[in-house]
């Protein structure tokens, strides 16, 4: 099965998945979308210029300074840019699959470089489902056929 690394996009919050097969396809369902990274920024009067690395549910201020909106999201973008790089160098992903608005797309598509994904084949879908929990993602990506479905592994009784 190909590696798949999926990122779910919106305003504020990007979602990193990767698609894990089964230990033990014979004896366990799968596979299954499993939610390695969440990366946001704050944009309320509250917080305003602080960015946000949230990692096993701890959070860690990265930077405290005054950006205009366009700033904000181009350095968002270059975020979420080294993150997808650093998951695929990890995960050795095959296929990435980045879910978001237009102007979201466009934004991530900016700030890619085109020697920096070369073996990787880069799907696009329009469309904000970051708030959708990773089994509805993995869900309405197999719908699209984006993705290998989920199957059960019956037990005879």
């Amino acid at each position: 099965m190909d590696k798949f690394i999926v990122v779910a996009i919106n305003n504020s919050e990007a979602r990193f998945f990767t698609l894990e097969e089964a230990e033990w396809p014979e004896y366990e369902s799968g596979p299954n979308l499993v939610e390695q990274e969440n990366l946001s920024y704050c944009t309320s009067d509250y917080c305003q210029g602080f960015w946000f690395k949230i990692t096993n549910r701890h959070y860690r201020k990265l930077k405290n300074t005054k950006y205009t909106q366009h700033q904000f999201e181009r350095k968002f973008a270059q975020k979420v840019t080294s993150e997808i790089i650093n998951l695929v160098r990890i995960h050795q992903g095959q296929k990435l699959i980045l879910i978001a608005q237009p102007q979201i797309l466009n934004l991530i598509r900016k700030s890619f470089t085109p020697t920096l994904f070369k073996n990787l084949q880069i799907q696009e879908l329009s469309k904000d489902i970051s708030h959708f929990s990773a089994n509805q993602i993995h869900q309405y990506l197999a719908q699209k056929h984006l993705i290998p479905a989920y199957q059960k592994v019956f037990y005879p009784r």
